[in-house]
């Protein structure tokens, strides 16, 4: 340290931490994340063994996804009962028409079918966020970390609701990680 150091009043340098010690909010916080993580994880053992309306009318959808992989037609006659709103968007249905139509098919049960695609849904939502996390840093934990702050619970309803959201924002994460990983 040069004289110009401490009259310039920079002092000693900081002095790094010992390295076995953290700072115990660190640990609280991630030990809180962890925690959420295993009750999402039995919330949606829990939900897929179930087989309940969360809320929303999973069976309106079921049966709009059913009338699309039968009939091939996205929107009914609106003078034919059942008078059915389509609440999302004819993507939604095209895309869980697949995993229907393979379930009825197989003879599985379409709605166990449907609601593991969207829970895989939420599983690539997850992975693309560890991905772009570990693009977009160097420090070597900020892909666990935005895997376990994504799947909080605070910040996620339901995992097997039958709505569109994991499966929007798998492309809308899809295409940030393309757009990362171009050059």
């Amino acid at each position: 340290m040069t004289s110009l150091d401490v009259e310039s009043g920079l002092g000693e340098p900081p002095r790094p931490s010992a390295p076995g010690r953290r700072p115990i909010l660190l640990w609280i916080v991630a030990a809180y994340l962890i925690l959420d993580c295993f009750t999402l994880a039995a919330r949606t053992y829990l939900d897929l063994q179930r087989h309940r309306d969360t809320g929303y009318p999973d069976s309106a959808v079921l049966l709009q996804i059913s009338n699309f992989a039968r009939t091939g037609r996205l929107y009914q006659d609106i003078r034919q009962a059942p008078y059915v709103l389509t609440m999302y968007g004819p993507l939604y249905f095209v895309l869980m028409s697949v995993p229907y139509s393979l379930a009825a098919a197989s003879g599985l049960s379409t709605q166990i079918l449907l609601r593991l695609a969207i829970l895989a849904s939420f599983a690539g939502c997850l992975l693309l966020v560890f991905l772009c996390a570990r693009r977009l840093t160097t420090f070597r934990w900020a892909g666990f970390a935005a895997v376990l702050f994504a799947a909080s619970g605070p910040l996620w309803g339901s995992t097997t609701t039958l709505r569109p959201d994991y499966t929007g924002l798998l492309f809308v994460l899809l295409g940030i990680w393309l757009c990362l990983t171009g050059d």
